[in-house]
């Protein structure tokens, strides 16, 4: 019965240690309700990372259920789906077919977004995307696309900091 106790008590206190992060954002003018949420799980007492990027989509249009990305059709998931690199417990990337796209059509540098996460003075984690545009490294907050009915994109917003001086960046790019 004692190891009972311990084992709960550990698996407790390790569920109080995970949290969860948005990466950043994707809005679209087409069911503009439904947000996608590019996310990771953590540690919040190490500061590691205890997942690969995953996407969810907050459904306000619907009825504000969460719904996994997974649970798209192909033609919606295959080119916002997120395939992980890892590179240490404190930093990941990841790219998708779609920003595979905006680096083709100059919208960004790199194809790739590196995800971030420091431990502050406070104890708290600080995370953090780092996405390099016009030659400057941008912690994005988030995407904003304008799209035909057939699924085509014509404008592409990207909203975010600068990553070392915290400034306000934007950049509109018609396609």
């Amino acid at each position: 019965m004692k190891s009972l106790f311990l084992i709960a008590s550990l698996i407790l206190s390790l569920s109080s240690n995970a949290a969860t992060a948005t990466i950043f954002r994707i809005f679209k003018n087409i069911n503009s309700k439904n947000v996608l949420f590019y996310k990771v799980n953590y540690d919040k007492k190490n500061c590691t990372f205890t997942s690969d990027v995953y996407a969810d989509w907050k459904m306000d249009a619907e009825d504000g259920r969460w719904k996994p990305l997974s649970k798209s059709s192909k033609k919606i998931k295959e080119p916002l789906w997120p395939r992980t690199s890892r590179d240490t417990k404190q930093a990941l990337s990841f790219e998708t077919n779609a920003i595979n796209d905006f680096q083709q059509e100059d919208v960004i540098d790199s194809s790739d977004i590196k995800v971030f996460i420091d431990k502050q003075k406070d104890g708290k984690c600080l995370i953090r995307n780092l996405v390099l545009i016009d030659k400057k490294d941008i912690n994005v907050s988030y995407l904003y696309t304008k799209m035909t009915f057939w699924g085509s994109i014509t404008d592409v917003s990207v909203v975010g900091k600068g990553f070392d001086n915290n400034k306000e960046f934007k950049k509109d790019v018609s396609l």
